[in-house]
């Protein structure tokens, strides 16, 4: 990743309100950006890379496709778009990301019994991060 497109990215996660952003940039190498009220910090390290999430039981994971603070409900719902243990579809809603005024849905993939949540409500996810399980 090249000066330029951390510039860039940095000023996108700005302008959403994201304040902290990790980014694999090969295989075990990560940039993680956090950003203060006056400045921007910027540090590569080098590390093993996530260990995927293992279950006898967990067929495989829902991956988020946008970034942002997760949230269970619907702004304007009051019951969560899916439960663990319910049956979804493929394209089933199960979730939201939310990036100031914009919000993204997260769809299940494929069929099957929602798993586990694997972030908390109002945390940051990032692109391609595990968010549920799917059985």
């Amino acid at each position: 990743m090249k000066p330029i497109d951390i510039e860039t990215l940095a000023g996108k996660l700005q302008a959403l309100g994201i304040s902290e952003c990790e980014v694999e940039t090969s295989p075990g190498s990560f940039i993680k950006l956090r950003f203060g009220t006056d400045h921007v910090q910027a540090r590569a390290e080098e590390r093993q890379p996530h260990s995927p999430v293992r279950d006898s039981a967990v067929d495989k994971v829902i991956r988020s496709k946008e970034m942002g603070r997760f949230s269970a409900r619907h702004p304007l719902r009051d019951a969560p778009a899916a439960m663990e243990g319910e049956e979804v579809a493929a394209g089933q809603t199960v979730g939201y990301l939310l990036a100031k005024s914009v919000i993204h849905e997260i769809l299940a993939p494929d069929a099957g019994r929602l798993g586990r949540v694997l972030v908390s409500e109002g945390g940051l996810v990032g692109y391609g991060q595990a968010i549920f399980e799917l059985r």
